[in-house]
């Protein structure tokens, strides 16, 4: 007679004896299912273990056996299989014990059964030696000998669990009843143990992510070069997101190229890193047109010729590409990983490829700025103010990610263009007013900048957005008016750039101005100590030529001014004789004077070349004196615009008339009589300027350059009077004098000639 699967226990016992039996043992699994302790992090296969040794004790059974289920293969674990019987503790199959009475291995029947207990997520009874039911509804049979509960809870499958019932049983609807609601509330601790295990792996996987990442910062202080760097950080990309190939590609100076800077891979043959064009025809191009992320996760439905391989003996399905974008929005390069299974990357690999993606863009960025700050440091004392500066406006424009990096000059009210990134003719001028108010060094946003003429200048350019540009003034005196300019130009708006005012421009731009000044007062100590050493040579040289001019004066004087003694004594003592021939008196007479003037010329010059005294001379009274000896010229009108109160300069007062006799004559000669000059003094902290400024019809280029040479005759009145070195005598005067002498002018509109003498110092006498 065949029994249920309780009532072997007891043969006096009721059936309501028997289901309350049933419940308790029930309700004491249950009880060991909530006692779990899932701060220790059981895992699922410990709960399979449990569940096996429970739900035997639950039923009198020959055998329970459960099979996990794998959810991402979606088959059993055949090495994993977990029994219990009489006699037997649960234990998995391969420790030593042979206690599976059927195994799925060697039935296919019950390996149905499993999956469609799966399916259906219901029980299934059979007799083993029967099929499954055409009816999968049909699930209940009175012959039946085994029983198979899928372990399901909503979507996920943890396995299924078959008890195997003891000789002449069966299984009743009620112990169906109770055995449902059991492998429910196990299913249920099931999915409870693998959300928590799922949960630490996470976190475990979390950990170790956040660990490379650490490490990936950590490789920008560990690296002596980039391209050891990069290759580390593709080693990690690697390790990250299970790709097979790497590769990093950077824009070249052309921005049109991708140029390969490091790979990895593995089992690679003929990996291709030849330069790519920034075009439609590979992913990695279109990336870097488009600055945004491309995730493939199959590259063999692309349109033909849209994929480059990256190995031409390696077949990849997927790809993931991320543009390396630096903080103002400029394109670095492109990071590219690419696998032979399709799908291997996600999301999330996208987001960690990102994190170091980021890393590199610093690492890139530091290395530049390091190789800048070395070349800049090494040659800035080597090469001139002007290639200085050219390369330091297009460092500028590469770091700041800008359209376009210029500096300008302040000069005599212009704005004249001396370095720029983008155009190779620095000669543009602009007219410039005196700024409204002071202002430092330091960048501000040149639609709010006062210097109207600067702003318009810049806004005639389509590319350049004056609301995305920044300008700084270089004061590099006491002058209230800035020198130089330096304009950093933005990008316009609308192509969705960072704007220039940000942290990392404002401190690379703050690094780049302070090598602005560098090379700017370089450049004026390397001129002041010039010509200081030509002061020096000219001392020393004019120190010998004095006494050579000292013996030719001497000897002039005692050969020529022999002549006109003798001449005055021929005329007292042959005075009758000479009544009679008038023309040997008017002969006489010339010789005479001709050698008085011939010894007053020479006297004259050779005074130059003698040493200078130089002591304290009131430069305003010098300058009126000159302008009196040319009282008689009616037609010119000398204007002096100056206080009388000037301040004392280190000068001679002969040296002092020369100068300005010479430079008055020269603008009366080139007016031919007839003009206008104005004389106007400004006062330096170092040097008192006077700017004797003409209406005559100026100076060509040409001739400018060559006006101070020496040998340069001048062809005007002064020939008559000097040894015609023309301006070399003047410039030559005031380097002895450690004054300087400049020239402005151009053609129809004048010359304005500056003369500067030092002024004189505390404690001087």
């Amino acid at each position: 007679m065949n029994k249920s699967i309780t009532g072997s226990i007891s043969k006096d016992l009721s059936a309501q004896e028997i289901e309350n039996l049933m419940l308790l043992k029930l309700r004491q699994a249950l009880s060991k299912l909530n006692q779990i302790d899932f701060e220790k992090i059981p895992s699922v296969h410990e709960i399979l273990i449990l569940i096996a040794k429970l739900s035997y004790q639950i039923v009198s059974a020959s055998s329970v056996v459960v099979f996990p289920y794998n959810g991402i293969t979606y088959d059993f674990d055949l090495g994993s299989i977990i029994t219990a019987s009489k006699g037997k503790r649960p234990q998995q199959k391969g420790d030593g014990y042979s206690v599976t009475p059927i195994s799925l291995e060697d039935s296919p029947l019950l390996h149905k059964i499993g999956r469609e207990s799966i399916r259906l997520r219901s029980f299934l009874t059979t007799a083993l030696t029967n099929e499954i039911p055409n009816n999968p509804q049909d699930k209940f049979s009175e012959n039946s000998s085994s029983t198979c509960f899928p372990l399901v809870h909503g979507n996920d499958a943890y396995g299924i669990i078959i008890i195997n019932l003891c000789e002449n049983n069966k299984i009743s609807q009620s112990d169906l009843l109770l055995l449902e609601i059991w492998i429910d509330q196990a299913s249920l601790v099931l999915r409870h143990a693998n959300a928590i295990e799922k949960y630490h792996e996470n976190i475990k996987q979390k950990e170790n992510e956040v660990k490379k990442l650490q490490d990936a910062t950590s490789l920008l202080f560990s690296r002596l070069g980039l391209e050891d760097t990069l290759n580390a950080i593709l080693t990690m990309a690697l390790e990250l997101t299970g790709a097979h190939y790497g590769i990093f590609r950077l824009i070249d100076e052309g921005k049109n190229k991708l140029v390969t800077s490091s790979f990895v891979g593995v089992d690679m043959q003929r990996p291709k890193i030849e330069e790519l064009p920034i075009d439609e025809h590979s992913v990695m191009g279109k990336v870097a047109i488009t600055k945004k992320p491309a995730l493939i996760p199959d590259l063999s439905k692309l349109p033909l010729g849209n994929y480059y391989p990256l190995d031409d003996d390696i077949v990849m399905r997927s790809e993931l590409a991320i543009p390396l974008l630096n903080s103002n929005g400029g394109l670095e390069g492109v990071l590219n990983l690419e696998s032979p299974l399709p799908g291997a990357f996600t999301s999330h690999h996208q987001f960690l490829i990102e994190s170091l993606a980021t890393t590199a863009v610093l690492a890139i960025r530091e290395f530049r700025l390091l190789n800048f700050f070395l070349e800049v440091t090494t040659n800035i004392f080597k090469i001139s103010k002007y290639q200085t500066l050219d390369y330091l406006v297009k460092q500028t424009s590469e770091f700041s990610n800008s359209a376009n990096c210029e500096i300008w000059s302040v000069d005599d009210s212009r704005l004249r263009l001396i370095a720029s990134s983008k155009v190779d003719d620095s000669s543009q001028v602009i007219p410039f007013r005196s700024l409204p108010e002071p202002i430092v060094n330091t960048f501000y946003d040149l639609k709010d900048f006062p210097v109207e003429n600067l702003v318009e200048h810049y806004s005639k350019f389509a590319a350049i957005s004056i609301s995305n540009s920044l300008v700084a003034p270089l004061f590099l005196s006491e002058k209230k008016v800035p020198e130089y300019f330096m304009v950093v130009c933005g990008y316009p708006e609308k192509n969705d750039l960072v704007l220039l005012r940000n942290d990392w421009n404002l401190r690379i731009l703050n690094f780049i101005l302070s090598f602005v000044h560098i090379a700017i007062e370089n450049d004026d100590r390397n001129n002041k100590l010039k010509m200081e050493q030509e002061q020096r040579m000219l001392a020393e040289t004019f120190a010998a030529i004095g006494d050579v001019a000292s013996n030719i004066l001497h000897i002039v004087n005692n050969k020529v001014g022999l002549i006109p003694v003798k001449i005055q004594t021929i005329l007292e003592k042959r005075k009758s004789y000479l009544a009679e021939d008038e023309y040997l008196t008017r002969n006489l007479g010339e010789i005479e004077k001709f050698a008085t003037e011939a010894m007053q010329t020479v006297s004259k010059n050779l005074i130059n070349l003698r040493p200078i005294a130089v002591g304290e001379v009131d430069l305003g009274d010098e300058i009126q004196k000159v302008v009196h000896e040319f009282r008689e010229q009616k037609n010119v009108v000398i204007t002096l615009n100056f206080d009388n109160d000037l301040p004392l300069v280190q000068a001679n007062e002969q040296s002092v008339k020369f100068i300005f006799l010479n430079i008055l004559e020269n603008a009366i000669q080139a007016m031919d009589g007839i003009g206008k000059i104005e004389i106007e003094v400004v006062v330096e902290p170092e040097f008192v300027s006077v700017l004797i400024q003409d209406n005559g019809p100026g100076i060509n280029d040409s001739l400018q350059t060559k006006l101070f040479e020496f040998g340069n005759l001048q062809t005007n009145a002064t020939q008559k009077k000097n040894l015609g070195f023309g301006l070399w005598w003047v410039k030559t005067i005031l380097s002895r004098l450690g004054g300087k002498i400049s020239l402005k002018s151009s053609e129809g509109s004048g010359s304005t000639f500056t003369i500067s003498l030092p002024r004189v110092k505390s404690g001087i006498t």
